[in-house]
């Protein structure tokens, strides 16, 4: 994105309420990066009149070939919104409705001072003025998607994530089909994820600042359901001192479960404690967080002694095969090294003298450094791994 887009007058965070997370509507993802930028102007100017303001210069900034920076491909583009469906579906006294509206309902165009006046239906308008339960959408992450289908895809998961807590859902596959507007392309599951459910989590895991996994749960040979281990790293609170603080910092009405979804947890041998500490996590997998946790959830890894054998165990297995996370094929090695650790300093606490194992020439090796010097010696081994990729 950007960077002129964001400052610090410019609250760059759109509040998408649930019910505007479960319409279903396609377009590209520069026009629904636009889009995207006319709700966020709606509900910070929430004027009352259906309407907000957009200079063309802060269209411009959104769309990264030149070439369709001129007025007319912009004029075409708040077009196609116009034209564009937005389904969803509502229940009235006990009556399904199904409902189709326009992403926006029109448009006016100043040109003197190259404003763009955009028009909302009401029922959309207070959708995003009304909202309880929502995601908060970051615009500069938004804008990093190149898909369509990995912008949607983020919103779903968004509605669902915590900071940097895994978090288990499963959904429908013809549900997912629905919020990314692809009821009706890629008729086979194959193709429906290859083209559209790969390619989403893909650009998910590399610009989300998440970590996303997925299971297929099969009802005899087809695929039913989709479930998602997600660990998001992006906050959902953002501002102290601003006027959507109070809104944005209500996590519980994010914990609300909508009933056409069905909502799993992370089974587990152990109790995990919320307040577990993890140093490193961004250098695994969510699904290998889960079992870590589950693993080692006795041990106190604030602690300097613990948290220097992680992080020379996580190095081991990064090393081993040549990864740049701990992920599920290297998992069982890592946790191999951290026990055999673990077991050692026990026994040296008890005989005080030194075990020889195969690790033991790591031990002297590291017991150098300390913790900062640690995670830089991880730093620095994964960028100059990774940085041709």
């Amino acid at each position: 994105m950007n960077e002129n887009i964001a400052n610090e007058n410019c609250i760059d965070l759109l509040m998408q309420s649930k019910q505007l997370v479960h319409t279903s509507y396609e377009v590209t993802a520069i026009q629904n990066r636009i889009f995207y930028y006319c709700l966020l102007t709606a509900q910070k100017e929430k004027n009352g009149e259906l309407s907000c303001e957009v200079k063309l210069d802060e269209i411009r900034k959104l769309i990264p070939n030149k070439n369709q920076r001129t007025l007319a491909n912009i004029k075409k583009t708040i077009q196609i919104l116009k034209q564009t469906s937005l389904e969803f579906e509502k229940n009235e006294n006990g009556d399904t409705i199904e409902c189709d509206y326009n992403l926006i309902a029109g448009s006016e165009y100043n040109v003197n001072k190259e404003i763009f006046k955009i028009k909302l239906s009401e029922r959309l308008y207070r959708h995003l003025i009304d909202y309880t339960v929502y995601a908060p959408l970051s615009l500069e992450i938004l804008t990093k998607f190149k898909s369509f289908y990995s912008q949607r895809l983020y919103e779903l998961l968004r509605l669902w994530s915590r900071t940097d807590k895994v978090i288990v859902k499963r959904f429908k596959v013809n549900q997912i089909r629905f919020i990314l507007g692809v009821e009706n392309k890629y008729p086979e599951y194959k193709n429906f994820k290859q083209r559209v459910l790969n390619q989403a989590i893909k650009e998910i895991n590399q610009f989300g600042n998440m970590s996303v996994e997925i299971e297929e749960i099969k009802s005899g040979r087809k695929v039913d359901e989709i479930q998602f281990t997600i660990l998001d790293h992006e906050k959902k609170v953002y501002f102290k001192n601003e006027k959507y603080t109070k809104d944005i910092s209500k996590e519980k009405v994010i914990e609300l479960h909508p009933k056409e979804f069905n909502t799993v947890t992370t089974s587990s041998k152990k109790k995990t404690s919320d307040d577990f500490y993890i140093p490193n996590k961004k250098l695994f997998t969510a699904k290998t967080l889960v079992d870590f946790k589950n693993d080692f959830n006795e041990y106190d890894f604030k602690d300097s002694v613990y948290k220097k054998l992680l992080q020379e165990s996580i190095l081991i297995a990064l090393e081993k095969d040549d990864e740049e996370k701990i992920k599920v094929k290297s998992y069982n090695y890592f946790k191999k090294v951290l026990e055999a650790k673990i077991d050692e300093l026990n026994i040296n606490k008890v005989n005080q003298s030194y075990k020889k194992t195969k690790f033991h020439n790591f031990d002297e090796t590291f017991m150098k450094y300390d913790d900062d010097e640690f995670e830089e010696i991880i730093q620095k081994s994964q960028a100059a791994k990774y940085k041709n990729k």
